[in-house]
């Protein structure tokens, strides 16, 4: 959102329902304000691509270290766009990294999507991912894995078509831009 446009009530009741406000458009948004609650976006894209990945999170205010999340995961890949739905938790807790406690938030999220193949058929996804982000810029990485099933019928067993995993970079961006 910026200066001169005030939200809509749809955002406005989201945010009080939540809990929480987004920080102000000119304010960066750190790991304290993610913990209070609110919505916040994120840019997943690879770079070098003209394929978009991002992630808008709807947190609930912490009511204790831990905080619940909700996402939506939007991107579009080769002319395709795709959506899909994730939950977990976020929490501030030291570093994982050897050789270091530095506070760092983590936010772990898992979830589903489906898909219609080029040949008709529909298929599954399943998601697990791990952002770590500097608390004070909520910039950092995504670690992850994304899992895709054959296509899928009634009582039939499930075939996995394809396992990747994920190793990208996680930027803030404004909401507006999800």
């Amino acid at each position: 959102m910026n200066a001169t446009r005030l939200p809509g009530p749809a955002v406005v009741g989201l945010a009080l329902c939540l809990g929480g406000v987004a920080p102000a458009a000119n304010a960066a948004p750190t790991a304290a304000d993610l913990m209070k609650g609110g919505e916040f976006c994120f840019d997943m894209s690879e770079s070098g691509t003209d394929a978009f990945e991002h992630l808008m999170l709807a947190v609930e205010p912490a009511a204790s270290a831990m905080a619940e999340v909700h996402a939506i995961q939007r991107g579009n890949v080769g002319g395709a766009g795709y959506a899909n739905q994730l939950a977990g938790t976020a929490a501030i807790a030291p570093s994982n990294d050897a050789g270091s406690d530095a506070p760092t938030l983590y936010i772990s999220l898992m979830g589903n999507g489906m898909g219609i193949g080029a040949d008709g058929s529909a298929g599954l996804y399943t998601f697990s991912f791990s952002l770590v982000l500097d608390p004070a810029t909520l910039a950092g990485k995504v670690y992850g894995s994304e899992h895709q099933s054959g296509a899928l019928a009634e009582g039939k067993a499930l075939a996995a078509e394809a396992a990747v995993g994920r190793l990208t970079d996680a930027k803030p961006i404004p909401c507006a831009d999800y």
